[in-house]
């Protein structure tokens, strides 16, 4: 859960408790609340689903970004036929695969740590 998420689902729990134990003091201004809670309800949605799509996006580039380094490294070790050459290349360039993974490289920093 992200910090903007947990400070908004925060607020939203402590408005429902205004609500059920106030709602006697509050009357008056209870559809206000009520009003403000649908629309950090709807906020809340709106970040969930802009968290996926930047995820979703910079995997799109990490995967763009390996691809480029693909291309510039040309032919693998494994294509040219030692099975050893291939595992020493998968060695050095999976730890660094995890590192742009993790942190969500564009792809020109993928080039700059892979390469």
């Amino acid at each position: 859960m992200s910090v903007p998420d947990a400070a908004v689902s925060f607020l939203l729990d402590n408005l429902y408790q205004v609500l059920n134990y106030n709602y006697r003091l509050i009357a008056d201004v209870r559809e206000n609340i009520e009003t403000l809670c649908q629309e950090l309800e709807t906020l809340k949605a709106l970040m969930k689903d802009y968290t996926k799509y930047l995820q979703a996006r910079s995997r799109v580039q990490l995967l763009a970004g390996v691809q480029e380094v693909q291309q510039q490294r040309g032919p693998t070790p494994s294509s040219s036929g030692n099975g050893l050459e291939a595992m020493d290349e998968l060695a050095c360039f999976a730890p660094r695969l995890l590192v742009l993974w993790s942190s969500g490289c564009a792809s020109d920093e993928s080039q700059r740590l892979t390469g």
